[in-house]
């Protein structure tokens, strides 16, 4: 997932983008995410509305919650692969089995610090 979130709901549209997948920079804390906030009349998502609308950003960003948490994608982590190419077959390979002894965050470092 990258970190990045979103959610439509009754024609409004509620997102952040937490950092571009494919630049392999440090990127920031979950904390310091800016949402942003479209209505039903934007589908163009040009008019960024979150200053105007706080309560409905917050509504939006607990229906994202409770889906996240429906479908089991609530673990939000950030991980900068390098020579991603060569790493991710080998840590596909070895997934069901290290997952049973470290979380998933702590082998992608472990790996990642080899290269």
């Amino acid at each position: 997932m990258m970190g990045n979130r979103g959610i439509y709901h009754n024609g409004w549209t509620a997102m952040t983008k937490h950092r571009t997948p494919w630049k392999a920079d440090t990127p920031p804390p979950f904390d310091t995410d800016v949402w942003e906030l479209y209505g039903p009349d934007d589908w163009t998502q040009s008019n960024n509305i979150v200053k105007d609308n706080p309560e409905k950003l917050a509504e939006m960003q607990r229906l994202w919650l409770i889906e996240a948490t429906k479908y089991n994608v609530v673990l939000l982590m950030t991980v900068v692969l390098k020579e991603s190419m060569l790493i991710l077959p080998a840590v596909r390979s070895l997934s069901g089995v290290i997952n049973k002894f470290f979380s998933a965050e702590c082998v992608l470092q472990n790996i990642v610090s080899l290269f």
